[in-house]
């Protein structure tokens, strides 16, 4: 397996069909439309592969906020359910950590696509100095 960053819209439209698995009626003219718009804001995916086939899909956001400054924000957090309990989800995590540099707080929204609950939500702000926390 390997995990790739996507930087650009047709990178990310070319794997619409994992991001379906969160979203089945995202079509392809509105799912452009937004990528037009976020990734003028910084927002980047990272995609793990398996046989060119991609198995999982992040969209992450980096910017500053006043009580956190500097932060990665993980967004829509997809495994396809064919490959579960591989370490994707650890692949992907870890992926985004290492961008995060000690200096720099992570806040994580992790939306998990599940069968029984599709949209469950966590919330972790780590820092480096103070430790994890879990909202």
């Amino acid at each position: 397996m390997k995990i790739v960053e996507l930087t650009t819209v047709p990178e990310m439209l070319a794997q619409i069909n994992v991001m379906r698995h969160l979203y089945p009626s995202l079509s392809l003219e509105k799912y452009e439309s937004y990528l037009q718009e976020m990734t003028f804001h910084n927002y980047k995916q990272a995609a793990v592969f398996e046989n060119e086939v991609c198995v999982g899909l992040t969209g992450f956001w980096t910017a500053i906020k006043l009580w956190t400054g500097k932060y990665i924000e993980i967004d829509n957090f997809i495994v396809h359910s064919d490959y579960r309990s591989k370490g994707i989800g650890k692949l992907m995590t870890d992926y985004i950590d290492a961008k995060a540099s000690p200096k720099v707080a992570m806040l994580l929204f992790w939306m998990l696509s599940q069968v029984i609950l599709p949209h469950t939500v966590f919330i972790i702000i780590k820092d480096l100095n103070q430790g994890d926390f879990i909202l």
